[in-house]
């Protein structure tokens, strides 16, 4: 056999220094297949945990597209110059609190503030996009970070995709964060999917994932916030792993379908 080198297709890539965390992110951007043929404006998704999920959400938004189950988008994997620099430095970025848990904690506002003022303007002018239409993504670490960019800069995204939320971290500290917003605030006029495996409420290393989320659906749905839109899901016979690739895949297609008839709700209210 010989051995070659594997570039994705229709995937720029990028390593961006930000001046407020004061660190390089590796930024993956996958177009859709037909991008400088047109003058199209597309949806964009915005992947955290980059060097995981990138090469998963790419995939799978392209495959949802032949399938019609979700538009032709842009996804920009938000990833770090290395596995090894990923694996200790998400947990800084993603993290709204410091803890004896792990080094590197506590940046979840300069994370957000790097998005808000210097990822998203850049990505922004330089691709077409419908800035109208974006969603972020994360899991487990990533996807309490994407609630807390939920609760603390709700304008920022149009659609929210939370799945598996650590929201033990730090006795629950993500709580306190809703209810703040709840106090200043009458309406959340966004659309949100949260969802998490069954199989989770079985993993010590991971408290209260599946209860946490029943206790939050609960939490919003008595907001009764006019513009929410809330789709809930607890995936049957999943782990906190094997849940990601259905997670995404139901996420987007849920939040990004662009007609009721090929969006398929799977609203499980509690």
């Amino acid at each position: 056999m010989n051995k070659r080198s594997v570039t994705l297709r229709n995937t720029e890539t990028y390593i961006i220094n930000s001046k407020i965390v004061e660190d390089d992110f590796k930024i993956d951007i996958s177009l859709p297949n037909d991008y400088y043929e047109t003058n199209e404006k597309y949806p964009v998704a915005y992947i955290l945990d980059g060097n995981r999920n990138f090469g998963i959400v790419s995939g799978t938004a392209t495959l949802l597209n032949t399938g019609t189950d979700a538009p032709k988008m842009i996804v920009v994997g938000i990833g770090y110059v290395t596995d090894e620099e990923h694996a200790k430095l998400r947990n800084r970025d993603y993290l709204p609190t410091v803890t004896d848990i792990h080094d590197f904690l506590g940046g979840a506002r300069k994370f957000l503030n790097f998005l808000e003022e210097e990822l998203i303007p850049n990505v922004e002018s330089t691709y077409r996009i419908n800035s109208n239409n974006r969603l972020l993504a994360g899991i487990s670490y990533s996807g309490l970070f994407t609630m807390y960019a939920l609760f603390n800069k709700s304008t920022l995204f149009n659609n929210y995709l939370i799945g598996s939320p650590s929201m033990y971290y730090d006795n629950g500290t993500i709580f306190n964060h809703e209810e703040e917003y709840a106090k200043l605030n009458n309406d959340l006029n966004v659309n949100v999917f949260l969802s998490v495996g069954d199989l989770e409420a079985g993993f010590d290393m991971f408290p209260g994932m599946v209860s946490n989320v029943v206790k939050l659906s609960k939490i919003l749905r008595k907001r009764n916030y006019d513009n929410l839109l809330l789709t809930t899901h607890i995936f049957e016979k999943e782990t906190h792993f094997s849940v990601m690739p259905a997670t995404f895949s139901r996420g987007i297609r849920e939040l990004l379908g662009q007609d009721e008839e090929w969006s398929l709700k799977f609203k499980y209210l509690f």
